[in-house]
């Protein structure tokens, strides 16, 4: 899927037990008003799901900085844009990839779930998926998600989060 022409599929559920599922499609995120979609849901998946390779993580990293002023403003606590699953330690990124989705995940107060075999997880990607002071920022309780502050040449972008520990 290209970050130039996605669709956004929307599957509206609640832990309510009287609660009916709704399911809607659009053809274009700027469709979708996600500070609304933030009322119904603590977690919102918007663009197709990543494979383990770097083309797949480039155009959710892509796609996540064209579409962050619909983004940004619905995320937050108990309201979380979710890029996907981690594909960190699934052998499809080299280890600098594999730092920059994690990296950018905790940047974008993203959901840290892991798609690998942790049985079979070398001792270096197992150690960035547990690094602390990554999760840290993640983690923190603010919970904002980042945003791209500037993009300098075609392949480099300066991210900031926004941190709770920065405005005390």
């Amino acid at each position: 899927m290209s970050p130039h022409s996605p669709s956004v599929v929307i599957i509206l559920l609640s832990v309510s037990p009287s609660a009916i599922p709704h399911l809607i499609t659009v053809m274009s995120p700027l469709q979708v008003n996600y500070t609304e979609v933030a009322e119904y849901c603590n977690s919102w998946r918007n663009f197709d799901d990543i494979q383990d390779s770097w083309t797949s993580l480039k155009y959710v990293i892509d796609f996540t900085a064209a579409f962050q002023d619909q983004l940004v403003p619905a995320a937050g606590r108990g309201a979380w844009n979710d890029p996907d699953m981690l594909v960190i330690g699934n052998f499809g990124l080299s280890w600098a990839q594999e730092v920059t989705q994690m990296a950018l995940w905790s940047i974008m107060a993203a959901p840290l779930l892991m798609s690998n075999d942790l049985r079979n997880i070398n001792p270096r990607s197992q150690a960035l998926l547990q690094n602390q002071e990554v999760i840290a920022i993640n983690q923190d309780s603010l919970g904002a998600q980042g945003y791209r502050v500037l993009k300098v040449i075609t392949s480099s972008d300066i991210l900031s989060p926004p941190l709770l520990s920065r405005l005390q």
